[in-house]
């Protein structure tokens, strides 16, 4: 009689087998690229990942202004910050 390796697995305690894989393998060793990209987008914000530096600099890096905030945003920080349309 042949035993199949899920007929095994389902014997072991989930935390045993969660404890086995994050001691031997690394996360590439389990999950594809689009696996773990997607688990973070469902489950986390982008503060949470990243610092504000980090976010700020990318934003800069590739984006322009009009592309971030609209017109009546712009116009309301110029105003605010003392700025008077002329």
């Amino acid at each position: 009689m042949r035993i199949d390796s899920n007929d095994l697995l389902c014997l072991i305690d989930d935390d045993d087998i969660q404890d086995y894989v994050k001691n031997n393998f690394t996360v590439d060793d389990v999950y594809d690229d689009d696996d773990i990209q997607d688990y973070v987008k469902n489950n986390f914000t982008v503060d949470d990942v990243y610092d504000d530096n980090v976010i700020q600099d990318y934003v800069k890096n590739n984006f322009t202004v009009d592309e971030v905030y609209s017109q009546i945003e712009l116009e309301d920080w110029a105003e605010e910050n003392g700025h008077i349309k002329g």
